[in-house]
């Protein structure tokens, strides 16, 4: 008698049926991911979707690594993923490639929840709109001025972040100053 051995490897690409783009109600929506280049609404609408999708990053990344040229990827479209091909030394590194798409869609998750919850104020500064004192971005915590920190520096806050403008509650990026930056500042070490 023969028997067969179960099969246990998992296709390459499971992750597509993951996506949301290959669900029953955007099956209709496949231009939706492939918008000529000057329709912004469709490109805005399909990474709405991206920025849920439990696929999101997995799909960056393969659009990465395997140089797609058009659609949106893992909330990326071809302007994006260019810029962070241009930024690596070595396109060759998978690893490398799996931390710049997970940091470009975080990137992206930021700016769109500042842009959520915030409107230009007079005289150059930035208003935070909602009574929420914090906001989650990826299952993580961030306060009004952390998180304009970080959509304007590209790196995470370290101590305190305070506005340099001296306006209470300003967000402005520019206005903002962490530890690190008032020691530069005052001439100490970073």
């Amino acid at each position: 008698m023969t028997t067969r051995a179960p099969d246990t490897l998992e296709p390459a690409d499971t992750w597509r049926s993951d996506g949301l783009c290959g669900k029953p109600q955007y099956k209709d929506q496949r231009d939706l991911w492939f918008p000529h280049t000057t329709d912004r609404a469709a490109a805005t609408a399909a990474k709405k979707i991206c920025n849920v999708c439990p696929a999101m990053e997995t799909c960056a990344t393969w659009a990465l690594t395997h140089r797609v040229e058009s659609g949106i990827w893992g909330g990326l479209d071809e302007a994006e993923r260019r810029r962070i091909h241009r930024r690596k030394v070595q396109l060759d590194d998978a690893e490398q490639l799996a931390q710049a798409a997970v940091e470009a869609t975080l990137e992206s998750a930021l700016q769109k929840a500042l842009a959520r919850h915030t409107r230009p104020g007079t005289f150059g500064h930035t208003v935070w709109t909602t009574r929420s004192t914090s906001v989650a971005v990826r299952g993580v915590a961030y306060t009004p001025m952390r998180l304009a920190f970080y959509v304007h520096y590209g790196r995470p806050a370290e101590g305190t972040v305070r506005a340099a403008c001296g306006l209470l509650g300003c967000v402005t990026g520019e206005h903002l100053l962490d530890g690190r930056l008032r020691r530069l500042r005052q001439g100490g070490l970073p």
